[in-house]
């Protein structure tokens, strides 16, 4: 168990602000907890004690990773902690924050070209408790190494396991991207857990599904500061899914609550929602299966493809 006690903790440096050539992320290894003290959330431009988190870890630049595992790193739990991106603080004028990851997994299902040998490369088994993400262009990425330059030769393609994933009572404020899932082979849990995301941080997304297999998404909510300026991107994108299944969650000001993209769906994929209540556009397009039990849609809320396969 690695204790962060109250404090304001810089990483990426050499000096409180200098770019720290040698530094990369700090990998994390199997079985390790990561805790801090407590989980509320900073507002980074002010300089009132009451609202700085009492733990927080925070970079000073772009292009840097807070947290990352690789493949085979099992059974890490992060909580009560703010991980907070290169973020202008008091009397600071806006910062870069392109490029800036809080927690990041990336692996790769490896295959011996000469044998036609799998390697080991599950990671599974993760909490992150009670964490605050903040300013980052993406908060929480899982992804596979060699996404663009990937050999079938020697890798399964997208499909690194990153298994048995869950978020609860997780803030996601302002990042670009709360959570990005880009495996074919991962299941979550989302739980308890709140997305301020704004369309002028481009994409602003919420939860953005590249790749994922079965996602639960229960009590979460999401959306933008208003209809106007402040006004959120999506709540949830689903590039490609097995399944996604939405519980007693919401979305509001914001250009739309659920969006499935066209290209890649596939007619097995299911989308479910159960107990929740949307008014912004939820725009399922393509070939998919949804099914819709107990909620609550207003006038304009359901734009659906008509390959699309309706259960309500």
């Amino acid at each position: 168990t690695l204790v962060f006690p109250n404090g304001d903790y810089i990483v990426g440096t050499t000096d409180g602000n200098t770019r720290d050539p040698g530094f990369d992320a700090i990998t994390v290894p199997t079985g390790v907890t990561i805790t801090g003290t407590s989980g509320n959330y900073s507002i980074p431009t002010t300089n009132l004690p009451s609202r700085s988190s009492p733990t927080r870890i925070r970079l000073r630049n772009n292009k840097q990773t807070i947290f990352r595992v690789g493949g085979c790193t099992n059974g890490v739990t992060i909580r009560n902690i703010e991980l907070l991106g290169n973020s202008g603080l008091y009397g600071e004028g806006v910062r870069d924050r392109s490029g800036t990851i809080g927690f990041e997994a990336l692996g790769k299902w490896a295959i011996d070209p000469a044998t036609k040998q799998h390697s080991p490369n599950t990671s599974q088994f993760y909490r992150f408790e009670n964490v605050i993400f903040q300013n980052f262009e993406t908060g929480l990425m899982v992804h596979n190494l060699n996404k663009d330059n990937c050999s079938s030769g020697a890798q399964m393609c997208n499909q690194w396991q990153f298994d048995n994933v869950r978020v609860d009572h997780g803030f996601f404020i302002n990042n670009n991207t709360g959570i990005y899932i880009d495996t074919f082979n991962t299941d979550w849990t989302i739980a308890n857990s709140q997305f301020n995301y704004l369309a002028g941080n481009a994409p602003g997304h919420g939860i953005h599904i590249v790749r994922g297999a079965s996602i639960l998404i229960e009590n979460t909510f999401g959306g933008g500061y208003n209809y106007e300026a402040l006004i959120g991107g999506t709540f949830l994108y689903i590039d490609s899914v097995g399944s996604a299944t939405l519980v007693n969650a919401s979305s509001e000001r914001s250009q739309r609550s659920i969006y499935t993209a066209p290209a890649t769906t596939a007619s097995s994929q299911v989308l479910t929602i159960v107990g929740s209540t949307f008014n912004d556009p939820i725009e399922l397009t393509g070939r998919m299966n949804f099914a819709s039990f107990g909620n609550k849609y207003f006038g304009s809320t359901m734009k659906i493809a008509p390959q699309v396969i309706v259960n309500s």
